[in-house]
């Protein structure tokens, strides 16, 4: 009796879809910790804060600094070019008084800080000092910055406009490196959820320049 042969014709199994692996919110993830090695303080140290019964409000601070730069002795150190980083309340020596008003302005032209000092109400000057320092950065001059960074022709074609923009002050050590004894920040593009920056600039806002621009840790232009 002869066998017949049974084919069977069968399709190949479908491709199962193949799913993209979601995205770390922190773009190259960050592992490998090392474990924090330094000392617990041994002990704490509670520290008292004065309460100020009249804080300044941004009307009286304005009033205060308009005065200041109407002052011949102000006005001979600010020069033509300056910014006003800030006020702070310090402790007053004089029993009389609760505490004494600091104003600090950043002179651009010769890269130095102006300290005024004033009394509690702010109609006396009482000092008038220069400072070799760099003060914290205002808002104000992180958005100059970024602007500036923005309109750089390295990066102005590259940037998108889902990137978003950060600063912060750096102080260049040696004479000799760029943007030193000057005001300079370095500037980051990137987006939200990722750890690592697209782009970079070291922007000076003493000369209102953009020193270098940067893509991936490589020089552009």
């Amino acid at each position: 009796m002869k066998k017949t042969k049974i084919k069977y014709d069968l399709s190949a199994p479908p491709t199962p879809p193949v799913y993209e692996m979601f995205r770390p919110i922190i773009e190259p993830a960050l592992q490998e910790l090392p474990p924090f090695s330094g000392k617990e303080p041994l002990e704490s140290i509670a520290i008292e804060s004065v309460h100020v019964d009249e804080p300044l409000t941004s009307e009286s601070i304005q009033r205060i600094q308009k005065n200041i730069t109407a002052d011949e002795r102000v006005q001979q150190l600010l020069g033509k070019r300056f910014h006003a980083i800030g006020v702070s309340y310090l402790e007053s020596h004089d029993k009389r008084a609760q505490f004494e008003l600091l104003f600090v302005f950043y002179n651009y032209l010769n890269n130095f800080v102006v300290e005024v000092l004033l009394d509690q109400e702010g109609k006396e000057i009482k000092s008038v000092t220069q400072s070799n320092y760099q003060p914290a950065p205002t808002n104000a001059e992180i958005e100059q910055v970024i602007k500036l960074a923005r309109q750089d022709q390295r990066l102005s074609k590259l940037l998108k406009d889902d990137m978003e923009g950060s600063a912060i002050l750096v102080i260049p050590r040696k004479n000799g490196d760029d943007g030193f004894s000057h005001r300079v920040f370095d500037v980051r593009f990137g987006y939200r959820d990722r750890r690592l920056s697209e782009y970079s600039a070291l922007v000076d806002l003493s000369d209102e320049k953009v020193l270098r621009a940067d893509s991936a840790n490589q020089h552009v232009g």
